[in-house]
């Protein structure tokens, strides 16, 4: 198949390949391993590309693991070999030995779709596409269900849970797909997710971005996991690495195809690095790059993370619908609540800036994956302090965008930062603190989910009053519907009676961070808050965060 249109990615060294295959997107189809059957035999055709090698070797278990047999090259650059066998090679273990002058070196396969794992790192023949059960009863399901919120969960499903408290990556450690399937779903669903962002699995768990975690199951398997959550209303989305090279970039887009069009999800998520390294590649290379994939699925999800300057995004041509996370501006709310309070009065108006200006509300990843610090440590003060700030962030960030994108353990308030290869803190809910910060994580979920005020894409944001004498501030979100109110005290200090400019009679409060079953100290307004000249008064706890609406019944 010829490619159709010119791709953005037109100097890499794999566009050799772009008369063989619809270029990029389908080099999954041509490299790799293919099989045709006859009545009396099965071909399959090894293809790896390695323009730079001088000779490559097919080494497997059905030739010899030492010689193995010698490649032919091709002028695209591709390594060719096609063997003829009576019985079927499906499910055995294969490398390539690549020569580069006089080092030689074993290579699994970068296209295959199946891998045995961790210890042999060897690339598993598998011709047949996996089973999905449902991809086209969830796909006019989706359709039917017309705009609807997006909760994100990110997740791991190599530290989800393991067996009798083992190390994650532990021998016997790993639980089946469709065991991890169920435990997701129940978390999801109890804590107001609409989405799970299922994390890349570590580079000591595979090496093909076309083949799902092996520990776990078969790709099989991994469709059933997928159907499972789709049959229980949860959304998929997979996440792949942003590539640092043209070549990489080719191959990220050609699993982007292979993965939406094989599997059960909803969409996928390109991730940046988490030492914040940029590649070699532009950000508007890549966009350009993600626009053409975006226009081969046009219903799919797609959102990635962007690591350039806040100064230089407003310069992106992002494409319409992408979800963008911008990685330099998601961590001004923790700088914002790591200042004691009597200094934060210089920095409310960059926070106010950011969350009015912020499209996508996610946590920090520096402070929730992998860092050095997790993000109650961030926050200052004692042990109790920082729950109230946490539930202060978690209101600004209901506050900031439509969409939301949370951890896996951000409902129980973590004091150390997640990392694959340990055990999550799942025991946290056995404290009395992290059990109300989950209450509180629920409660905001399920309102979120029930607002559409605070996840419809044509609601403004605007800023509605600032005091930055008392740290106080509010946001007011609005559109044709109504209008919610927010108000933040990011003092340690108590007001009885504040007061700030309002445009209604009265109104109610809908939510409150200070509630007790939160952890709170209960300074919450039960009454209906009426207005006077002077404009709307009512209580305001310490480090906390109010929402109101406008009262439709007369006091």
């Amino acid at each position: 198949m010829v490619r159709t249109e010119r791709f953005p990615l037109a100097s890499g060294t794999l566009t050799a390949l772009g008369d063989l295959c619809d270029f990029p997107f389908k080099l999954h189809t041509y490299l790799g391993v293919h099989r045709t059957d006859t009545d009396t035999s099965r071909t399959y055709t090894f293809r790896y590309f390695a323009p730079s090698a001088t000779a490559v070797y097919l080494v497997s278990d059905f030739l010899s693991w030492e010689n193995g047999k010698r490649m032919t090259r091709l002028a695209s650059g591709v390594w060719e070999l096609t063997l003829t066998s009576e019985r079927s090679l499906e499910g055995a273990s294969y490398k390539y030995k690549v020569y580069r002058e006089t080092v030689s070196d074993y290579c699994s396969d970068p296209y295959a779709t199946r891998e045995e794992g961790r210890g042999g790192y060897a690339s598993l023949i598998a011709t047949e596409a996996p089973v999905c059960t449902d991809s086209a009863a969830w796909e006019a399901h989706r359709r039917a269900q017309g705009k609807k919120p997006l909760h994100f969960l990110e997740v791991s499903l190599t530290s989800l849970v393991t067996k009798k408290n083992r190390l994650p990556y532990e021998e016997g450690a790993a639980y089946r797909y469709d065991e991890l399937a169920r435990a997701l779903t129940v978390y999801a669903k109890s804590t107001g997710y609409t989405h799970v962002k299922l994390l890349s699995p570590s580079l000591f768990e595979k090496n093909s971005l076309f083949a799902p975690a092996p520990r776990h199951g078969t790709p099989d398997d991994y469709a059933a996991c997928l159907s499972y959550l789709h049959q229980n209303g949860i959304g998929t989305i997979l996440a792949l690495p942003l590539p640092h090279t043209e070549e990489d970039a080719c191959r990220v887009l050609a699993a982007s195809d292979f993965m939406l069009s094989h599997y059960p999800i909803d969409g996928l998520w390109f991730e940046a690095p988490m030492d914040g390294q940029d590649g070699q590649m532009s950000t508007d290379t890549l966009f350009s790059a993600f626009c053409s994939l975006q226009k081969r699925y046009p219903h799919a999800i797609f959102g990635c993370d962007c690591t350039e300057s806040p100064e230089s995004v407003n310069n992106l041509a992002i494409p319409e619908g992408f979800l963008v996370r911008h990685t330099h501006t998601e961590d001004v709310l923790t700088d914002h609540l790591a200042l004691p309070p009597a200094l934060r009065a210089k920095d409310q108006e960059r926070l106010i800036d950011a969350l009015v200006s912020q499209a996508l509300a996610s946590q920090s990843k520096r402070l929730t994956r992998g860092g050095k610090e997790s993000l109650m440590m961030r926050f200052f003060g004692s042990y109790e302090q920082k729950f109230s700030e946490n539930r202060l962030y978690h209101m600004m960030l209901i506050a900031s965008g439509s969409p939301k994108l949370s951890f896996m353990l951000a409902s129980l308030a973590p004091f150390r930062p997640w990392q694959d290869s340990l055990l999550p803190e799942w025991y946290m809910a056995d404290f009395k603190l992290h059990r109300a910060h989950r209450r509180f994580i629920r409660a905001l979920n399920r309102f979120y989910l029930s607002t559409p005020l605070l996840w419809d894409e044509k609601t403004a944001i605007t800023c509605h009053h600032k005091d930055p004498e008392r740290n106080v501030f509010s946001l007011k979100r609005k559109n044709k519907d109504g209008e919610l109110l927010f108000i933040f005290n990011c003092s340690d200090t108590l007001y009885t009676d504040y007061t700030l400019p309002a445009a209604h009679t009265a109104y109610r409060e809908c939510f409150s961070s200070d509630e007790e079953s939160f952890a709170g100290e209960g300074y919450v307004n039960r009454l209906a808050i009426p207005c006077t000249d002077a404009g709307l008064t009512l209580n305001l706890a310490p480090l906390s965060a109010v929402i109101l609406e406008p009262n439709p019944y007369k006091i």
